[in-house]
């Protein structure tokens, strides 16, 4: 646990000195703030066993599919910081329909 909280203080930290950057970058985004939380939880990021990016389902491809024994359990979709993901509802109906084409629940 305290792994994770170390990693989601560096995440906070990133943000607030880099946040126009990570408002117009998603790579950025994922690369320096999702990989660490990732990271922490215990995934191996490097491991297409258990993380795969770019994930191709029949409604188009998840910036990651997370894996346990051989099957999808969760999708991520990445989005700079800049996007609303509280008040836009696209991001989320995004992710469901990735979900519900690979009926991940």
């Amino acid at each position: 646990m305290n792994n994770l909280i170390g990693a989601i203080e560096r995440v906070k930290s990133k943000v607030s000195k880099h946040s126009e950057f990570h408002s117009k970058n998603e790579e950025a985004v994922k690369q320096q703030l999702i990989f660490e939380i990732l990271e922490s939880l215990g995934w191996d990021i490097k491991n297409p066993d258990e993380v795969r990016p770019e994930d191709k389902t029949g409604m188009g491809r998840a910036d990651y599919a997370l894996i346990l024994n051989g099957s999808v359990v969760a999708y991520l979709e990445a989005k700079k910081l800049s996007i609303d993901i509280v008040n836009d509802p696209n991001p989320l109906k995004q992710l469901g329909k990735y979900c519900y084409d690979r009926g991940v629940k």
